[in-house]
């Protein structure tokens, strides 16, 4: 493929003393003697990916450890690659007049899937033009199954989707997968709509508004039937959130009440809380309901769909995403158990007149065994993270005592993903207390869809119970927790949320540009309410620059680590998060605090600046339940 994965043996402990960090200078050539060489970086990881495709060529690449710039290996040996043009070529052939061209894209797949499985090598070409995707709900334009060594090429043509929840596509069960040279956008059903606070009334919790000419209200039935948001929006800068405010509104959908034109009256919907007797309306001053808004603020009122993204992929390896640019959508990049996803050149950015792009993640990854490598992307103007990196518990069978065991059972569900070598760590998020850390030995399926795995220490305490999940113990693979990503030479604008959240084993981010970004620019989280997580390590963060970051209300620094326990207010008991590296970082006109640190040890904080200023030592109530963290100029 054209964006290959090198990979090599870390050194061991490369970066437990952070002051002197490992990276790695990789050189790929053309020639044996390394006299032309195609590409060379440096990288904080044991992994690399091109930012530039590779032609068809035979490639040799080596490797050598460094430190502060300086040798301290010798080259590798020296490996051979080649890139080879596919074996075949298939052109999409569009119907003349043709109002819909998905059973065009349906057939030229199938013929790819065909030569696939005969073992080609297939590229897939869709001759440059604009393009009408289908119009059924949460349909999908590039639909692809159980696919390997294929590459679809764009040639900068124009995907219009149909409806705003259908998918550009959706990738299950795939191989070696390259989609680049698109233009995405749902130019009529758009996810999301745009107007103006008219007025405001506190007694009644409720607003009215104005949509923009051109754009969809109420009347439309879609947006009318759909599962939507409202969020304040910036009243100069395009996607940004207004500042100092709740970044989005929920409001009753049976009470609007059109006024006329593109006028309606909104009421808001009463917040409430679950109790053990059930769900309780919250007893409060309605005005408090309102005092975001004021008449002259623009608004975004955005849909959610459970089934549409730019594209969805699913139980897949090695799938590049290579100069695509998306302008509207519900979702945007979604990955779940996927490894070594590519995002290269990606951009999720504003059409013109419009003020935001869409309702969730830019780039969302879950359970992968080997993380994301996302390079010079663009994410400007979504309703939730920029890039958002997770997993999810394995659950625990009732089972009798297991104190001084090797066992411990499972149930084989959706989120069961431990295997033999993967590194475990049991969790009691009630205290945040980390009760175990081992490697799985093995691994045996038991009936009624359970299993029984066996660890190489034995456990010293028995875990606790519960129906539901996120009051019991749980058990976290660590090998699978998007581990090994790097975010690399990005632009994440005006985000709402979080511009880069992870919970990863090892990870690079650097040189990136985060501005507008409504809460913490750089955060690690463990969220233990969904439950997502868990804790992070051997992280490096250098050389971002951070502008107008941390303007809303929710309660983060700009660059954050916060492990907490169960109902989010206090640190946890353990401390998860460690060998973190923050250097050469500017940060500037941000609104809050430029760090906080939760149940965090060895952290080296170095060379990083704040309005034009050292950053100097953080307040102690920045600092809850930490160890060596440390703030240096210099070794």
């Amino acid at each position: 493929m054209p964006f290959p994965e090198f990979r090599w043996q870390a050194l061991p402990d490369a970066n437990e003393k952070l002051s002197a960090l490992v990276e790695y200078e990789i050189q790929i050539s053309t020639d044996i003697l390394f006299s032309q060489l195609t590409d060379q970086d440096c990288v904080a990881l044991a992994r690399y990916v091109p930012s530039q495709s590779l032609a068809p060529a035979s490639y040799f690449w080596r490797v050598r450890a460094t430190k502060s710039g300086k040798a301290i290996s010798s080259w590798s040996d020296t490996y051979a690659l080649t890139v080879t043009a596919p074996d075949e070529q298939i052109v999409v052939e569009r119907q003349v007049g043709a109002s819909d061209d998905s059973a065009a894209v349906e057939e030229a797949v199938s013929q790819a899937r065909k030569l696939t499985a005969s073992g080609k090598t297939v590229e897939l070409v869709f001759p440059a033009g604009t393009y009408v995707g289908s119009n059924q709900r949460n349909g999908t334009f590039l639909n692809l199954k159980g696919i390997e060594n294929l590459i679809i090429t764009g040639n900068g043509s124009l995907i219009n989707l149909a409806t705003y929840d259908t998918s550009f596509s959706r990738i299950e069960d795939c191989r070696n997968v390259l989609i680049q040279g698109f233009e995405v956008n749902i130019p009529d059903e758009l996810p999301q709509t745009q107007g103006r606070v008219v007025s405001v009334n506190p007694a009644s919790a409720s607003i009215v508004v104005e949509f923009e000419n051109g754009y969809p209200n109420f009347e439309d039935a879609y947006i009318r039937d759909g599962d939507g948001t409202l969020r304040l929006i910036d009243s100069k800068i395009d996607g940004r959130l207004k500042s100092g405010v709740g970044t989005w509104f929920h409001f009753d959908g049976d009470r609007r009440e059109h006024l006329g034109g593109s006028k309606y009256r909104m009421y808001m919907k009463m917040p409430s809380y679950r109790t053990e007797k059930g769900v309780v309306v919250v007893s409060k001053d309605l005005s408090d309901l309102v005092k975001d808004f004021e008449p002259g603020d623009r608004f975004i009122y955005s849909l959610t769909s459970t089934g549409s993204a730019v594209s969805f992929a699913k139980n897949s390896v090695r799938i590049t995403y290579h100069d695509i640019t998306d302008y509207a959508s519900v979702r945007h990049y979604w990955a779940l158990y996927c490894s070594e996803m590519h995002y290269i050149r990606t951009r999720s950015i504003l059409s013109e007149g419009r003020w935001f792009n869409g309702h969730s993640d830019g780039i969302h990854v879950r359970g992968s065994e080997i993380g994301p490598w996302i390079e010079e992307a663009e994410i400007n103007g979504i309703g939730d993270d920029g890039v958002a990196l997770y997993s999810r518990p394995n659950r625990l069978v009732p089972q009798s005592s297991v104190s001084g065991t090797r066992e411990l059972m499972f149930f084989r569900d959706n989120y069961f993903d431990l295997e033999p070598g993967n590194a475990a760590t049991l969790y009691r998020p009630t205290t945040g207390e980390i009760l175990f850390e081992s490697i799985v030995v093995s691994v045996e399926e038991l009936p009624g869809k359970k299993a029984r795995v066996t660890f190489a220490d034995e456990i010293d305490s028995d875990p606790l119970f519960n129906e539901e999940w996120t009051l019991a113990d749980q058990v976290w693979n660590r090998s699978k927790s998007c581990g090994d990503f790097a975010v690399r030479n990005c632009a994440l604008q005006n985000i709402r949320r979080y511009g880069t959240i992870f919970r990863a084993r090892n990870g690079l981010i650097e040189n990136n540009r985060y501005e507008g970004v409504s809460a913490a620019a750089i955060i690690y989280l463990n969220e233990p309410q969904y439950p997502n997580g868990l804790y992070a390590s051997n992280i490096v963060i250098r050389g971002n620059t951070i502008i107008d970051c941390a303007f809303d209300r929710m309660p983060t620094r700009v660059i954050t680590f916060m492990f907490k326990r169960l109902g989010g207010g206090e640190a946890a008991e353990s401390m998860g998060p460690r060998h973190i590296l923050i250097e050469d970082n500017t940060i500037d006109d941000c609104g809050r605090e430029p760090l906080e640190f939760w149940s965090t040890r060895d952290v080296l904080l170095r060379n990083n600046t704040v309005d034009g200023e050292p950053l100097g030592n953080m307040p102690s109530h920045l600092q809850r339940n930490c160890a060596r963290i440390v703030f240096a100029d210099s070794e």
